[in-house]
């Protein structure tokens, strides 16, 4: 057990009683949730050159003299995405190429009130849209997530045991009105995908929490609530398919003037950066 802010990892599911990118970030997290940075070397690897996207005219098109596809190209990119996902939790590695045929078999069934040129400009410009968004779609960013939800409600369900102790052993020593925290699982962003092991749950930490994971993981999940902080963090952490440094998906809260539990309103999706 350590008295550092690194903790943690991956929980889409809360174990019982004694058994839980862009470059830019979508959301800015406050000071109080500024992770820190993993001692291992951070895994960069070449980010690949995204297709275009289409025009906000183009877009137009889609939704106006394409309407009469517009079913067909919403459930072909529905499927697309499922096969995607289905394929990064399979392993099967780099798939989109086959979702996007998926989607264009299903948006070829429906040519009703299109003539022939209209119906080919049609599907060029739904070809091209749909092989942006999934280029750009990440499953391992949906699981960390969930993942930095549930972490977030096991502390919700917790909050404010001041009987437990920091570390095992050392009683006279609280943590105050958080778990101590504890660090990633996996160790290694590296070490991703990881099938973790009971004894990686088995700690004061996870046991305060009630927090566990046995599905395969995409995600290193970390919380942190450094000793005497007040405060708390959930991370997930995750290698971006298509390349680039690792991102955070991070939530957290700290402790009221009155004791109440704030917690941050959303989640902060960022890219992490290397020490310098």
């Amino acid at each position: 057990m350590r008295a550092s802010s690194l903790s943690l990892l991956l929980a889409l599911a809360a174990c019982g009683p004694k058994a839980a990118p862009a470059e830019a970030p979508t959301s800015q997290p406050s000071a109080a949730l500024v992770a820190a940075t993993p001692t291992e070397d951070l895994p960069v690897t070449p980010m690949k050159t995204p297709p275009p996207d289409v025009s906000a005219t183009e877009k137009g098109e889609l939704s106006g003299p394409c309407a009469p596809l517009l079913t067909a190209m919403i459930e072909g990119e529905a499927a697309a995405i499922r096969a995607l996902d289905d394929a990064f939790h399979d392993g099967k590695g780099d798939a989109d190429e086959v979702a996007l045929a998926l989607a264009m078999e299903r948006a070829k069934r429906s040519s009703e009130g299109l003539g022939a040129s209209e119906h080919q400009r049609c599907l060029a410009l739904f070809e091209a849209q749909t092989k942006r968004k999934l280029f750009d779609h990440e499953p391992a960013e949906s699981e960390a997530r969930a993942v930095v939800d549930s972490c977030v409600k096991r502390v919700e369900a917790v909050y404010g045991k001041q009987s437990m102790a920091f570390d095992e052993g050392a009683p006279q020593v609280r943590q105050g009105p958080f778990c101590p925290d504890d660090f990633p699982v996996p160790e290694k962003l590296t070490d991703l995908p990881y099938q973790s092991k009971k004894d990686d749950w088995d700690t004061p930490a996870f046991r305060c929490l009630q927090f566990g994971l046995r599905a395969k993981q995409h995600v290193q999940f970390e919380y942190a609530s450094p000793l005497g902080s007040g405060e708390f963090t959930c991370i997930g952490r995750f290698r971006p398919r298509q390349g680039g440094a690792p991102v955070e998906v991070v939530r957290g809260g700290k402790q009221g003037p009155g004791g109440e539990l704030l917690l941050q309103p959303k989640i902060a999706v960022r890219r992490m950066t290397a020490k310098r």
